[in-house]
C-alpha cells in the first residue's frame, strides 16, 4: 500500500512539474511580421494570424531599431527575430526583441 501511495505521488508531483520544466523553455524565433508602433519602451507587432505580439529591447537602439522607435515604418513587415519569454496561461505574446532585418 506504501509502495501504490509513494508510487501515485511520485507521478503527480512529476506532471504537476512538467508545465514549468515545457515553459522556462525559452524559443528563439524568427517570423515575418508587421510593425503596428513604438510607445513606451515596447514594440508593438501583428504576426501573419493577425495575433498581436509585444516585444521589448534590452540592446543598443540600432539604426533599424531607431526607425522602429521613430514609428517611421508603421504597417511595413519586417523579417525578426526574438526571443520567446511567454509562460502559458499569458493573454499576450511577449518576447526580447533580438534582431529587425529591414529592407
Amino acid at each position: 500500500m506504501k509502495t501504490i501511495i509513494l508510487l501515485l505521488t511520485t507521478v503527480i508531483s512529476f506532471t504537476m512539474l512538467s508545465p514549468e520544466i515545457s515553459t522556462s523553455k525559452k524559443e528563439v524565433l524568427t517570423e515575418t511580421l508587421t510593425f503596428d508602433a513604438y510607445e513606451g519602451g515596447y514594440f508593438f507587432f501583428t504576426n501573419e494570424q493577425q495575433e498581436p505580439l509585444i516585444l521589448v529591447s534590452d540592446s543598443q537602439a540600432s539604426i533599424s531599431l531607431k526607425k522602429l522607435q521613430a514609428n517611421e515604418v508603421t504597417g511595413e513587415k519586417f523579417k525578426v527575430k526574438y526571443k520567446n519569454t511567454a509562460t502559458e496561461g499569458e493573454t499576450s505574446n511577449q518576447g526580447l526583441l533580438l534582431h529587425v532585418i529591414l529592407d
